[in-house]
């Protein structure tokens, strides 16, 4: 089965360069083992900041983890 991995950022107030690079990380490590990667309950400044980098497009966002996981569950 393709990974899917599900980024639950409801408890995430602000992050920074280093953080984006890591979901970057995760994002590549997941995507060449044909599997797919979302996000989930960003705070509006958190939203923000994917936004002004063009992030939102990468990845699907979900308002709560339970939609985050039912939408990788297919």
């Amino acid at each position: 089965a393709s990974p899917m991995a599900v980024i639950d950022l409801s408890q995430v107030k602000f992050f920074g360069s280093a953080f984006l690079a890591l979901l970057l990380r995760c994002h590549t490590a997941v995507k060449s083992r044909g599997g797919e990667m979302v996000l989930s309950g960003p705070s509006e400044t958190a939203r923000n900041v994917l936004k002004l980098t063009a992030l939102d497009t990468l990845w699907a966002i979900y308002e709560t983890r339970a939609e985050a996981v039912d939408a990788v569950d297919g």
